[in-house]
């Protein structure tokens, strides 16, 4: 199957802490990640490191030619040698309470088959044939939205929740930040921004016309903050 095409919404407006790649592995491969800063800390330094080393490690071309197993395994390696890097990072600075800590939301895609592979709650979705499937498994405490169980930067060992499934033509993917989807529901993301869009592009314009509407109007999901969160928000969109 081929990469198909993909937008990307971006507004780093808030707190400048939200980060994304995108990165053509080969004709039939592809990844796409969404990172989102804590805000508790120096969540802007820990998105870029994040960021920056999945690209570099991966444009040296040594998971190009890998087997699909080795593929993800290199992109957990590298997520967990930032993790390292940021917990040094961390353990030297003098106010502890000011860590450096983010998600990270990374879709691999090879051949038909794709990996979805994430630490914190920035969620991925699958849009088939009329339906949502969220893609991930979100690392919320029960004490709160805003609450952790896990990021990069948080603890010595990293928990991946990976999910495996066979893409199918006209399959349609989105990766985002909690700015999005804390006030967005997934079945509003399929009807008002994917359903009757031909495009990607056309897709994160309607995202970016249901924020206007739900940011003028001070609006949210009920389910979390029951107001508008105003956030840093990032979103990939990518159709197959």
């Amino acid at each position: 199957m081929e990469n198909g095409s993909h937008a990307v919404h971006f507004d780093n407006g808030k707190h400048s802490q939200d980060n994304y790649l995108t990165m053509v592995l080969g004709q039939y491969s592809v990844l796409d990640a969404v990172f989102d800063g804590l805000s508790i800390g120096d969540g802007k330094l820990a998105s870029e490191m994040t960021a920056r080393k999945l690209r570099s490690e991966l444009a040296t071309g040594r998971l190009r030619d890998a087997n699909r197993q080795a593929r993800t395994e290199g992109v957990k390696k590298i997520l967990s040698r930032v993790n390292t890097a940021l917990l040094l990072y961390n353990s030297r600075q003098h106010n502890s309470s000011y860590p450096a800590q983010t998600t990270a939301t990374v879709s691999i895609k090879i051949g038909s088959q794709l990996y979805v592979i994430n630490i914190g709650d920035s969620p991925a979705y699958l849009f088939r044939e009329g339906k949502v499937e969220e893609l991930t498994t979100l690392d919320k405490s029960n004490d709160g939205p805003n609450v952790l169980t896990q990021a990069i930067g948080a603890n010595s060992s990293l928990y991946f929740h990976i999910r495996e499934l066979m893409l199918k033509p006209g399959d349609r993917i989105l990766l985002a930040t909690d700015g999005i989807t804390d006030n967005i529901y997934p079945d509003e993301l399929y009807e008002l921004v994917i359903k009757n869009a031909d495009t990607p592009d056309e897709a994160v314009n309607r995202l970016e016309t249901l924020l206007r509407i739900k940011k003028g109007k001070e609006e949210g999901r009920e389910d979390f903050y029951k107001r508008f969160k105003n956030d840093d928000r990032t979103a990939i969109i990518r159709y197959f």
